[in-house]
């Protein structure tokens, strides 16, 4: 009794997050016979501290609210988050339990990859969820974000001594905090370890080879402390010098550009996330799957999994293969641009985000568009009672893939039907 009424006084969420073990049918799990490991957290404030310390740079306290949604709305192949995960929890579980000759020297994560692909987003979650898995081992656990192409351009000249600092300031934590566990995320990481030797065939400034070397020299400086770990990220790892690449080793990991499948994956979290926040309008914000889907689309259905594989394939048709970041972004986005009125249906939705992507690519290839404009114009008047009066004809140019409608009186949603019909014939 005393328990519960210490939960319901302090508790404001409880969540399962993972499971490890084997499969059960139906993902039911007794507790019975599958060992609980609960941790309590609290999450610190989502403003970044800025220290003296470490110039440029901006430094969170883990658990952090910023970060709370950050893990779950990463979209990858499955396993792929797990083993990131895994990797990191296992790195500073062996460094810190053995002894100064069988430690991994460099604890050093690099993610590479096309630009929008999540790669720093991936890092903020890992941090975030490590940091509450180390809740019971640290007392207290920082992230500091150093952004390396600002650091350079904001302190230009000095850039070296910066590095020289901030990498100091962090070695002298790590050794004065033994309780205390530090993430450290190098965004663009090839700015500060871009190859020395390609610099110097294009005449770079002297600072920028400098601050390479500040930065390998304060790397090494890290090497004895078990309770840091180093993430960066690159767009350009052939631009990185070979002496960084060494010390990340097998801990370089490529982040490529989505699959179909992730793809809809991506698309349908965003969807669904719009409709439980009532931004778009529809009866259930639970989509389908892509395997059923794809079967949806047998016969020209015009059902929700249906609608989202072809818009998959007006992206094919228009565009180069999309980053993560362009589809999280593309169903807001295309609703704030095309929008004029208050409310959207899901079917408006689709329509917005095929007109974008027509806009960037060449002009799109089907009907949808078309349909959706006339959403504006099919209101909810009742079918007047002898609909064989009523005609609708319909003048295509197809070459330019336009259409005219002429409409013997007031559109409703039955003529929308008939229209729709007519376009398929």
């Amino acid at each position: 009794m005393l328990r519960f009424n210490w939960c319901q006084t302090n508790l404001i969420s409880l969540r399962v997050v993972e499971y490890t073990g084997p499969e059960s049918f139906g993902n039911l799990y007794s507790v019975k016979s599958v060992p609980v490991l609960v941790r309590f957290f609290e999450l610190a404030s989502s403003q970044p501290e800025v220290n003296s310390h470490f110039p440029g740079a901006e430094v969170y306290y883990m658990p952090n609210k910023k970060f709370t949604s950050t893990w779950d709305e990463l979209v990858f192949d499955a396993s792929y988050k797990d083993d990131f995960l895994t990797m990191a929890i296992n790195t500073e579980r062996l460094n810190r339990t053995s002894n100064k000759f069988t430690m991994l020297e460099d604890r050093i994560i690099l993610l590479h990859g096309p630009p929008g692909t999540g790669k720093t987003s991936l890092c903020q979650g890992l941090a975030q969820k490590v940091s509450i898995r180390l809740c019971t081992v640290y007392q207290k656990k920082q992230l500091v974000e150093i952004g390396a192409a600002t650091l350079l351009s904001k302190f230009f000249s000095e850039s070296a001594k910066i590095v020289d600092q901030i990498f100091r300031s962090l070695a002298d934590r790590c050794e004065k905090n033994p309780d205390s566990f530090y993430f450290v995320l190098i965004d663009e990481v090839e700015s500060l370890a871009m190859s020395r030797e390609s610099n110097h065939q294009r005449g770079e400034p002297q600072d920028s080879l400098r601050a390479t070397n500040a930065f390998l020299t304060g790397l090494d400086r890290l090497k004895p402390y078990p309770n840091i770990l180093v993430m960066c990220t690159s767009n350009l790892k052939d631009s990185i010098d070979t002496a960084f690449l060494s010390r990340c080793g097998c801990n370089a990991i490529e982040v490529g550009l989505p699959s179909v499948r992730l793809q809809y994956d991506i698309l349908k979290g965003q969807l669904q996330s719009l409709i439980e926040q009532n931004i778009i309008a529809h009866d259930t914000n639970v989509l389908p799957s892509i395997e059923l889907a794809k079967q949806q689309t047998i016969g020209g259905s015009e059902t929700d999994g249906a609608r989202l594989i072809r818009l998959l394939n007006v992206i094919q048709e228009n565009m180069e293969p999309p980053s993560a970041r362009f589809l999280r972004q593309l169903p807001i986005k295309s609703i704030s641009r095309y929008l004029k009125r208050k409310d959207c249906n899901l079917r408006m939705a689709f329509g917005y985000m095929e007109r974008i992507i027509s806009s960037m690519g060449s002009v799109l290839s089907d009907k949808n568009a078309f349909i959706e404009d006339l959403d504006g114009r099919c209101g909810t008047k009742t079918p007047d009672p002898d609909e064989s009066k009523k005609t609708i004809t319909i003048f295509s140019n197809t070459r330019k893939r336009t259409w005219q409608i002429f409409v013997d009186g007031e559109l409703c949603q039955d003529d929308r039907k008939k229209i729709i019909s007519l376009l398929n014939n």
